[in-house]
């Protein structure tokens, strides 16, 4: 097999790719892909303990199932067992002690616990089940270490024989193999191979996990299941009602994938192909889209706390939903938000095409847009604050009835539109500083010093409404700050009435008997 089919092989087979980031697991894969031989129909043929296996798809449980046959086939070649275990008993031993390990976040046991899960899985005599314990330890892909404990030779082995395991139990014994995912909280790696061993040799297992999904809604069971569904390239197309710490997904294809009623620690999806992906009252800490192709993201009364974005292009929509800090690299979107809140971070290297903000809260880093470019930006009915439009933006930028706290405009943004605004507005252009009156109640300061102006020195801005609106939110320029919409709008409304109330006793004092 040539180096170039071997790497075609590897970026094709489902997360293969991530495993053979390790020397020790790519030194397994290139020692086992070639065993496998693929006839003009398309079906692989590979050697395991006694008979050859026909599969249409490899995957890695696949891969680690053929190695460990293999080597086991030499052990046993070489006749040096001093006890009559069978090769079928072997392999049972091992998929339990594994399990054990596994189920207790554990990497090793004593000899004795060992003795005890032989004993208990194969009931020997007890003059042999210390030759059989000493046989497993030379012989089974396990070592001893130096306080004589008992471990995998390599934390792979663990969590593939593990793996294993849970899904013979799910194909067997349904009770108990569902009562093991509700009961422990499996590691990533550990679901991986268990799913991977059920897409191709037990689909069985993925049935019954999917049906108990619709009825158990234990947060534990949720994550085992939906990690083990999302390995098994099983995935429900809909996940409603469920919560669960952190979902990944890997190389998951179809036309919608949607979550709603539920909450999530987090979400990753890598190389995903969607057509479109939506969220409906879903809380999440952190979505994390990596070099997916999709359409769209939709998000509707939904809250997430950090959306993360790289290598992916799609249109964006928000409708009654809030995300509190959004980092995008190399990154291509376009799409509409309303009644809505937004706190860019970055945007580094990316572009928003055409996006449109109707009702809505959109707050930014001192530095949330550096590095990107748009082509035409629509604010309507907004709250802008400490919005930064510097020399990225290459088209235009449309303020209609929006408020603007703290935002700053280069020259470079090309004929920027304001109708029907207030609040300061910071436009740099020309060497020298000047109020400008952009409308009826924004107003705008231009020229060198704008840097100066930016920090708002009470005696340089216009002493009206606008610097009001300055005092009440007071500058922090980290990312720690956290302005919430409902502080927003109820700081606005104290000046607004503040405001009323001194034009009020203005204009009593001026007509104290109130004549018109």
């Amino acid at each position: 097999m040539t180096s170039e089919l071997l790497l075609k092989m590897i970026d094709e087979i489902y997360d293969l790719e991530d495993l053979a980031q390790r020397p020790i697991l790519l030194n397994l894969i290139v020692r086992t892909l070639p065993l496998f031989v693929k006839s003009s129909t398309g079906v692989f043929t590979a050697p395991t303990i006694d008979k050859s296996i026909r599969v249409r798809e490899i995957t890695p449980s696949l891969l680690y199932y053929v190695y460990t046959m293999a080597e086991m086939t030499r052990e046993y070649a070489k006749g040096e067992m001093r006890s009559d275990m069978l090769k079928a008993d072997r392999l049972k031993l091992l998929k339990k002690f594994a399990f054990s390990l596994a189920a207790t976040s554990r990497t090793n046991a004593s000899r004795r616990e060992l003795g005890d899960i032989i004993k208990d899985s194969v009931q020997p005599p007890d003059e042999v089940l210390p030759l059989m314990v000493s046989d497993m330890c030379v012989f089974s892909f396990l070592v001893r270490d130096e306080a004589d404990m008992i471990r995998f030779a390599h934390k792979s082995l663990l969590e593939y024989f593990a793996g294993e395991y849970l899904v013979d139990v799910l194909s067997h014994d349904t009770a108990s193999g569902l009562r093991h995912l509700k009961e422990h909280v499996f590691s990533d790696e550990v679901l991986f191979f268990a799913g991977s061993a059920a897409s191709t040799r037990s689909p069985g297992a993925t049935s019954i996990v999917t049906e108990a999904l619709l009825k158990d809604h234990d947060r534990r069971f949720v994550y085992n299941a939906l990690t083990f569904l999302a390995h098994a390239q099983a995935f429900p197309e809909a996940v409603r009602g469920h919560d669960a710490d952190a979902i990944v997904l890997r190389k998951l294809r179809r036309d919608t994938q949607s979550f709603s009623e539920g909450g999530f620690g987090s979400l990753e999806f890598r190389r995903c192909q969607f057509e479109h992906l939506k969220f409906f009252n879903i809380h999440a800490g952190v979505v994390e889209i990596h070099k997916c192709r999709m359409s769209s993201l939709f998000l509707e009364r939904s809250q997430v706390g950090e959306l993360h974005a790289d290598g992916t292009a799609f249109s964006l929509y928000l409708d009654e939903s809030s995300i509190k800090a959004i980092q995008f690299a190399s990154v291509t979107v376009s799409g509409r938000m309303s009644r809505s809140e937004v706190f860019i971070v970055g945007m580094k290297g990316s572009s928003l095409t055409r996006f449109e903000f109707e009702d809505s809260l959109v707050m930014a880093e001192a530095d949330g847009f550096s590095g990107s470019q748009s082509g035409e930006l629509r604010f309507k009915k907004c709250i802008l604050f400490e919005l930064v439009l510097d020399d990225a933006w290459t088209r235009s930028a449309v303020f209609e009835e929006c408020t603007l706290i703290r935002c700053f405009v280069k020259a470079a943004t090309p004929n920027p539109a304001f109708r029907k605004c207030r609040g300061v507005l910071i436009l740099e252009s020309g060497d020298v500083a000047q109020p400008v009156e952009v409308g009826p109640q924004l107003w705008g300061w231009s020229g060198s010093k704008a840097a100066t102006v930016f920090e708002y020195n009470s005696e340089e801005v216009p002493p009206r409404l606008d610097w009001q609106l300055l005092k009440a939110f007071p500058a922090k320029r980290t990312r720690n700050y956290n302005w919430t919409r409902e502080e927003v709008i109820g700081r606005l409304r104290a000046i607004q009435a503040k405001i009323s109330r001194a034009a009020q006793a203005q204009k009593t004092t001026a007509n104290p008997e109130g004549k018109p």
